[in-house]
Order: C-alpha cells, then sequence, then structure tokens
C-alpha cells in the first residue's frame, strides 16, 4: 500500500507555448502547500514557465526595482530575497514536502542540488 509520504507528484501546468500568468501560479503553489500540509496529497513538485515578472523579496529597496517601465510587472513576494527576474521560457520548479528530520536549509540546497542535475529529465 502507497501512502501519501511514499509519493512524489510531480504537476507540469503552464508548460511550453502556454506560459501561466505568475499570480495564478503562485495561487496554485499556495493551494498544494496547505494541502500537503494537512497530509492530503503526497510530496509534489510543480514544474511550470510563467509569464516574464520581475518578484521583489522582502529585502528589495528602492533602487533595486527596474526604473520606468521594465517590460514586465514587479510583483511583492513574501519570500526574504532581493528583487527576482524571471523571463520568459524559464523553467520553475517548486517542491513541497515536509521536513523529515532535515532542516529547512539542508532541504533547499538538496533540493536545489537535484533541479541543477541534469541527469533527473
Amino acid at each position: 500500500m502507497v501512502s501519501v509520504r511514499d509519493e512524489l507528484v510531480y504537476l507540469h501546468p503552464g508548460l511550453g507555448d502556454q506560459p501561466m500568468p505568475y499570480l495564478r501560479g503562485w495561487e496554485i503553489q499556495r493551494q498544494l502547500h496547505e494541502q500537503r500540509r494537512n497530509n492530503q496529497i503526497p510530496d509534489t513538485c510543480v514544474l511550470l514557465q510563467h509569464e516574464p515578472v520581475f518578484t521583489a523579496g522582502k529585502r528589495t529597496g528602492p533602487l533595486d526595482r527596474p526604473a520606468g517601465d521594465a517590460g514586465a510587472p514587479v510583483v511583492e513576494a513574501d519570500r526574504g530575497g532581493k528583487i527576482t527576474w524571471h523571463g520568459a521560457g524559464q523553467l520553475v520548479g517548486v517542491p513541497d514536502h515536509p521536513a523529515r528530520g532535515a532542516g529547512r536549509r539542508d532541504r533547499l540546497r538538496a533540493g536545489h542540488r537535484g533541479s541543477a542535475d541534469p541527469g533527473l529529465r
């Protein structure tokens, strides 16, 4: 029997010729996180491409922001970083899984190593 903790599900909305609006992708991520936190769904990794956007983290200062018409919206994000450009065609991977004994920093490092491994295609 497979439990919710034994699976990893990949979702891939908005790939290729149909990139997703950034805010819609963020909403999907939040909904899935809530379901995963409540153990309603298995570990999930969302792979998507969204429309070009700047995300402004909590440490973004006024001089970090693009001046004038940047050609893409600036969206305030709830993460701790500065401003980040997300361009057309960029593949975004968002894993959502519980801690299982590892610290947050260790999970982020492991996730980054996995997403950068070309053998995981």
